[in-house]
């Protein structure tokens, strides 16, 4: 069975995962990203900004000058607080839930031992009530998770 091809909106999303994945390492300006991602300028110039009005990009500020010769380039980075993903760990022995920032700073961090559960619907409430307390005493808005 032939896989159908894939739509604008597929290639769109796939193209600005390989600028994110780039960028993760560390800021660069467009025409760099479409020398490392083999897009086309053109394509990289909209896609990212499409992602800088979308706050998910940001302009990080000119790259040192160079011997040659026209405009100084201007370096994207991702932006950290575009959004954040809470993680949950359930050990034999712990239980851990932690965020990160997309960009992988740690916003919260919180370990339990699960011998201090008396059961399963224990541990889960504790699960339940610490992502929503965690959530408030970081200071994070609810409407920025991205994922559990």
């Amino acid at each position: 069975m032939k896989s159908s091809p894939l739509n604008v909106a597929e290639l769109k999303n796939i193209n600005r995962h390989i600028i994110l994945e780039k960028l993760r390492l560390c800021p660069l300006s467009r025409a760099e990203l479409s020398v490392k991602t083999g897009l086309a300028k053109s394509s990289v110039t909209t896609l990212t900004n499409q992602m800088i009005d979308e706050g998910l990009l940001f302009e990080v500020g000119l790259a040192k000058k160079s011997n040659k010769a026209g405009r100084t380039r201007m370096l994207l980075g991702i932006n950290g607080d575009f959004g954040y993903v809470i993680g949950i760990n359930l050990h034999r022995t712990k239980i851990s839930i932690s965020a990160t920032n997309i960009v992988g700073k740690i916003l919260f961090e919180e370990i339990k031992p699960t011998s201090e559960f008396k059961n399963t619907s224990a541990a889960f409430d504790y699960i339940k009530g610490q992502i929503s307390h965690q959530i408030k005493n970081a200071g994070l808005d609810r409407k920025k998770l991205l994922g559990i």
